[in-house]
């Protein structure tokens, strides 16, 4: 589905499925406004250009500091 400025959104299952995402991180970024989102009769519906950048960036992992002995 296309919204009136042209972005395209897909169901939140089938977004993750086709980016290989696990569903629950995406459920995550969503709650926490990093993936827009839009309820579509009952259903989670996520903008596709989020979803794409999410997995662009990958997973974040910690910095470790390494200090010499």
């Amino acid at each position: 589905m296309r919204d009136d400025t042209g972005l395209l959104w897909l169901p939140l299952i089938v977004a993750a499925r086709s980016y290989g995402i696990p569903a629950n991180r995406l459920r995550v970024r969503v709650h926490r406004g990093r993936v827009r989102s839009r309820l579509v009769h009952g259903e989670r519906w996520v903008c596709v250009n989020d979803v794409r950048e999410l997995e662009a960036r990958g997973r974040p992992r910690r910095q470790e500091d390494y200090h010499d002995s």
